[in-house]
């Protein structure tokens, strides 16, 4: 063989080589050589190159469709020695050097040929394949996963569960009202419903959870590493906030559903997956025929034989008895000056696999021997706990906890709660029992008694959830009430239905009147903790303050918390906290000028350089026009109840509505 056939077949045996490094995988070589064969005898140099180029096209549809590897490096070698055969008999010696030259020229350029085809199919092919199996396993409405999908995941995400030693969450959620907005508005607004819920519940869920639709008006959401009960509260109140916010329709119509919710744990309920699902649908139908009556907002946690009272209780009994019992500290501050004033403690139960169990997995079994145990257990650890960290956060510091009724009108609790008093050397007035308002109250009087008796002793009493029930202010009357706490959940949601700030408002007028303290829970978000600073609220707290935590977290947070005070705006910049102010303060200025009260000047009130709120920092002149207008407005309508006319203040009330929707609008 010469240097110009061993410089060409060289250079052909690194192509091939090169080819089969990326594209291992079946050969059609067979049928290659058969085809070459032929075209040689027939002696055409054209009909070798279509020969060539037709079993190329051939082998990458084949591989193609097969989903297989194709190998587009030929058997260089045999081609070779066919091609140098017929080439030596037809050609001269002095034209044998650029015969196989053309030669191998055919052969590189129809492989680069079949190559690019080839890769051109296959990226085609891929992307079929990954749109065929993202359709197999979501849903097309909402975009969320399917039933399919779900079991298909569901295996891996246990397994990680088990390796990590955390707790995964399912969730069933049915939607109670979504029938009627069917029938009421018909399938198309019934599918927008499922497609803005769909959507909602993707911008909530953390990256590492799982949401699926299973048809109609059914979700399943997959919660991964849950740490404890409180984590698992946090993320279905999260999820059940989205789901039942008001949803517009394209007819201008809001409409919302409420959810019902059920819950299995694993490995609490160690099970195959398919009985996990069946479990979580077990407690959410229990939770729907219970939709009035349930606890934490229409949801259940299922527990193996959760119809066996007995057991249920019997275990339970055996979790306060043996378990440790652990305050977690929520720190209480003032809104104003972001200074921690007191903690709250909240009773939690550790077992013996480490787990953390927060009081809605256990606290409505407790009888209430069992529950005063818990209680002065909890009790006393505060009071040990907040003299400890005191000197942490440079001033003496409150400590509250919660109490049941049935609690309060045991026949020895006063009782026991001097016998706390006099272990530690803590002022009676920095303790403070909160008694839930929305839980009944077996003997008003024998309550009265007893919390008159904790009073005199120095002790606080709060009432708790003032808001989630229908006798709040039967209860201020009725009982002795150092402090109000306004209810978590109702605070929650005050973004989505503002127009509760008026009740807020009215709320803080009556503490005030009555001399008594002021907190609002639920404050998650820093919208709602500028809101209530506005609004004068003087305490709060919640999740944008700080979470729940074992008191060895609490310098660390303080610390933490301390730095993000001497970095914050001044109340008033977020544009919910301006509409919680001036939606009040409107308010109350109506009032002052129907009564005719002279501080008001109406030049005052038209000038809106001298209201509180300022929004010129948003930069927005459509809000600040709007401002302005409603400002003139007000002092116009001022002028003429001052002249005698009638109260007519329809222009003034669509000019707030119009500087409200503008404001709130972004």
């Amino acid at each position: 063989m010469n240097t110009t056939d061993l410089t060409i077949k060289n250079l052909l045996q690194h192509m091939r080589d090169n080819l089969m490094k990326h594209h291992p995988g079946h050969r059609l070589i067979a049928r290659l050589n058969a085809l070459i064969h032929a075209a040689w005898k027939e002696s055409s140099e054209h009909r070798v190159e279509q020969a060539v180029a037709d079993w190329a096209a051939e082998a990458t549809n084949e591989a193609v469709s097969k989903q297989e590897d194709l190998l587009i490096a030929y058997d260089h070698i045999c081609l070779w020695e066919f091609g140098v055969d017929w080439i030596r008999k037809h050609y001269t010696p002095a034209e044998e050097n650029e015969a196989l030259i053309i030669f191998a020229g055919i052969i590189m350029r129809t492989m680069g040929n079949a190559l690019e085809g080839y890769q051109t199919a296959v990226g085609h092919f891929a992307k079929e394949q990954e749109k065929a199996t993202w359709t197999a396993t979501h849903d097309h409405l909402t975009g969320l996963g399917n039933r399919r999908g779900l079991l298909e995941m569901l295996p891996a995400a246990l397994a990680r569960a088990d390796r990590a030693d955390r707790l995964l969450g399912i969730m069933m959620v049915d939607l109670n009202d979504f029938k009627p907005v069917n029938d009421v508005y018909g399938h198309e607004a019934g599918d927008l419903l499922l497609e803005t819920i769909g959507k909602r519940v993707h911008e909530v869920m953390r990256n590492s959870d799982y949401a699926a639709r299973l048809g109609g008006d059914e979700f399943v959401m997959v919660l991964e590493s849950i740490g404890d009960m409180e984590d698992l509260h946090t993320a279905i109140s999260r999820i059940r906030r989205a789901m039942e916010m008001p949803v517009q329709l394209t007819n201008g119509i809001s409409v919302a559903v409420k959810t019902s919710i059920g819950v299995t744990i694993y490995p609490f309920d160690d099970n195959a997956p398919d009985k996990l699902l069946r479990h979580a649908d077990h407690a959410m139908y229990t939770a729907k025929e219970h939709k009035n009556t349930t606890q934490n907002g229409s949801w259940r946690l299922f527990h193996e034989g959760e119809d066996t009272t007995k057991d249920k209780h019997r275990k339970t009994n055996k979790l306060v008895k043996y378990g440790q019992i652990i305050p977690y500290y929520q720190p209480v501050v003032d809104l104003k000056s972001g200074i921690v004033v007191g903690l709250e403690a909240l009773a939690r139960i550790q077992d013996k696999h480490g787990v953390i169990h927060a009081p809605e997995s256990f606290i409505e079994s407790l009888d209430v021997k069992e529950h005063q145990f818990l209680a002065t257990s909890i009790i006393s650890k505060a009071l040990f706990d907040t003299l400890a960290v005191s000197e942490t956060f440079e001033r003496p510091l409150w400590i509250s906890a919660n109490v049941s009724p049935n609690l309060i009108i045991a026949a020895n609790w006063a009782e026991s709660m001097q016998a706390i008093l006099a272990g530690y050397v803590m002022e009676p007035a920095r303790i403070t029992l909160e008694v839930q308002e929305n839980k009944r109250f077996p003997d008003i009087s024998a309550a009265r008694e007893s919390l008159e008796t904790l009073r005199a002793m120095g002790i606080k009493i709060a009432l708790d959830d003032v808001g989630n029930g229908y006798s709040s202010i039967m209860r201020l009357k009725d009982l002795p009430i150092d402090e109000i706490k306004l209810d978590q959940d109702f605070v929650r949601g005050l973004m989505e239905r503002p127009s509760g700030l008026n009740f807020v408002s009215a709320l803080r007028d009556l503490a005030r009147d009555m001399n008594i303290g002021f907190i609002a829970e639920g404050v998650e978000s820093l919208e709602i903790m500028d809101a209530m600073a506005m609004l004068d609220v003087p305490k709060g707290q919640g999740f944008a303050i700080a979470k729940p935590m074992p008191v060895a977290d609490l310098a660390a947070w303080h610390t933490d918390w301390s730095l993000k005070m001497e970095k914050r705006f001044p109340a008033g910049r977020t544009r919910f906290g301006m509409y919680a102010y001036h939606s009040c303060a409107t308010k109350g200025m109506r009032r002052m000028i129907e009564q005719r009260v002279p501080v008001l000047n109406h030049d005052t009130i038209a000038d809106v350089t001298c209201c509180p709120v300022n929004i010129e920092h948003l930069g927005d002149k459509g809000l600040s026009e709007a401002h302005a207008a409603l400002h003139r407005t007000i002092s116009t309508t001022a002028e003429s109840i001052a002249q005698g006319g009638r109260p007519d203040w329809h222009a003034a009330v669509e000019a707030e509505n119009r500087f409200n929707a503008l404001l709130l609008s972004r």
